[in-house]
């Protein structure tokens, strides 16, 4: 929820994304045990976390060019990190298959 409120926030600093490093921490086991994505989870995580801890100045660059979107690049790992969430919460929720053996 502190995720997803920091997201559709008006105004947020890139303080106020402090919440993923915790979230972080969180997905990595669960993600490292069972690899959502399959052979890339783990480098989607790598990526959403590289975008999110590092500062681009030279983006700022990009403020006055049709290619400012780039300097939302703290908003997509939030998003990264969220989809990881969904997938996660969707995969939890499916029924487990049981099976049986015989003799």
């Amino acid at each position: 929820m502190g995720l997803a409120s920091t997201i559709s926030s008006p105004i947020a600093w890139q303080h106020h994304y402090g919440i993923l490093l915790a979230l972080y921490a969180f997905l990595l086991p669960y993600l490292w045990r069972r690899p959502l994505f399959g052979k890339l989870t783990i480098p989607y995580l790598g990526l959403s976390c590289f975008l999110s801890s590092n500062y681009f100045a030279f983006l700022k660059r990009a403020v006055t060019s049709p290619f400012n979107l780039v300097l939302s690049y703290l908003l997509l790992a939030a998003l990264m990190v969220l989809v990881c969430l969904y997938a996660l919460r969707r995969a939890e929720a499916r029924p487990k298959r049981e099976t049986f053996e015989v003799g």
